[in-house]
């Protein structure tokens, strides 16, 4: 099964990066690369199939899209 991501909590941070989130969804593996607008994620830790936490990055301003990609 893909991960999928249902939500991003808090769902605003600032482009200096440093937010630390929460992302919710299903599937969720270990391994898995999560990036903000195509930059990685600082972090990174598996809570468990639903949960992952980490900090954001520093971004470009404005809405960035929230990728989780599973290990091939």
């Amino acid at each position: 099964m893909a991960s999928v991501i249902t939500s991003v909590v808090p769902s605003l941070g600032p482009s200096t990066g440093g937010t630390a989130v929460t992302l919710v969804g299903t599937g969720f593996v270990v391994g898995s690369t999560i990036t903000f607008g195509g930059r990685l994620a600082l972090s990174p830790v598996r809570v468990d199939a639903q949960h992952w936490t980490c900090l954001t990055p520093p971004h470009t301003p404005g809405a960035v899209t929230v990728q989780i990609t599973e290990p091939v």
